[in-house]
């Protein structure tokens, strides 16, 4: 959506506010118009996005090899997941 809005020169950017992953666009939206302008925001917005995208490869927090057999992405019996369950249920 964003990449689309910066493809029309005709719409004049005069604020930017968002909330969660909203606000991580806005930053770095903003970030990248001040420095190289919608090209640059464009090119912002990709990158993090795809450095966002790499990093969840190596997430201990997914499906884990016998969560993808038994179902259709749930964490039943990741490792990562049950720990990370039981320490919020903890505290």
């Amino acid at each position: 959506m964003l990449d689309r809005l910066l493809e029309d020169e005709a719409l004049e950017i005069v604020g930017i506010s968002g909330t969660s992953a909203g606000a991580m666009n806005a930053v770095v939206l903003a970030a990248g118009l001040v420095a190289s302008g919608r090209e640059g925001a464009r090119r912002a917005l990709d990158r993090f996005w795809e450095a966002v995208a790499d990093a969840g490869l190596w997430s201990p927090l997914k499906p884990s090899p016998l969560d993808r057999v038994l179902s259709e992405g749930d964490m039943d019996t990741s490792p990562a997941w049950l720990w990370a369950d039981a320490l919020s249920r903890l505290l």
